[in-house]
């Protein structure tokens, strides 16, 4: 009884574990953390590369849209491209 226990605990928290990566991941390109990618996020992105400095860890996540770990100009393009299709 308490192995199955413990197996089902470990499962619960493998699936919270799965769903709260997948978050991260479909927040990519919401910079402003609006809920939504749009030419707002894009906006801010730019400012922001012009002052890398100003940069939360949040924002430096949600732009680094290409995932090389940098928030450069070619994030502001992806995001451009991606919010033009919203």
């Amino acid at each position: 009884m308490r192995t199955y226990l413990s197996m089902i605990t470990l499962l619960a928290v493998a699936a919270i574990s799965a769903s709260t990566a997948f978050g991260a991941a479909a927040s990519r390109g919401d910079v402003n953390g609006d809920g939504k990618v749009n030419k707002l996020d894009a906006k801010l992105l730019l400012k922001l590369v012009a002052h890398p400095g100003s940069l939360t860890p949040t924002q430096k996540t949600a732009g680094d849209l290409n995932g090389d770990g940098v928030v450069d100009i070619r994030d502001v393009r992806l995001l451009l491209v991606r919010a033009s299709r919203a």
